[in-house]
């Protein structure tokens, strides 16, 4: 026989031990797992947004740009 023992889930919430037969699989899951956010807030989509036109911008000016300074 094996002498290890699986570890007893514990509600963070409580710290008291989650019995197994008292809870189905899906209420132990929901007892035990880490939340979070099921969105992305408005304002990271804003600054991503902002961001990549930066870039977009910096990345299509810099090779006419370059040309222009070349030739003048």
């Amino acid at each position: 026989m094996s002498s290890t023992k699986e570890p007893i889930p514990i509600d963070l919430r409580t710290t008291e031990p989650l019995s197994h037969s008292a809870l189905s699989e899906n209420e132990l899951h929901d007892k035990t797992l880490r939340r979070i956010p099921d969105s992305i807030p408005w304002v990271v989509l804003l600054i991503i947004i902002v961001e990549l036109g930066e870039r977009f911008t910096y990345f299509g000016l810099s090779g006419p740009l370059q040309n222009y300074i070349k030739c003048v």
